[in-house]
């Protein structure tokens, strides 16, 4: 199955990040997830941590689309931007 998941503007920042991870990889059999970051305007250390484990837990399979500019750039500066996004 295939799911794009919409990501609000705190669902990668502190405790909220934490939450985001489990209502994630709760979802069931998943085999492509894709994040839509259209409402996201910040993410923090914790955030990106999520990112990285949901990379590893849909075995690579995890794409991240509709990204802003500013996350963007700082996905690419710590070398995410080519693993995750589309």
């Amino acid at each position: 199955m295939k799911i794009t998941y919409p990501i609000t503007n705190n669902d990668l920042v502190g405790s909220e990040s934490l939450k985001t991870l489990h209502k994630i990889t709760t979802l069931g059999t998943v085999h492509k997830l894709t994040l839509s970051f259209q409402n996201i305007q910040f993410i923090d250390a914790s955030g990106i941590a999520v990112l990285v484990r949901l990379y590893s837990h849909f075995n690579k399979c995890l794409v991240i689309k509709d990204v802003p500019q500013h996350i963007d750039v700082l996905l690419a500066t710590i070398g995410l931007k080519q693993l995750l996004v589309n």
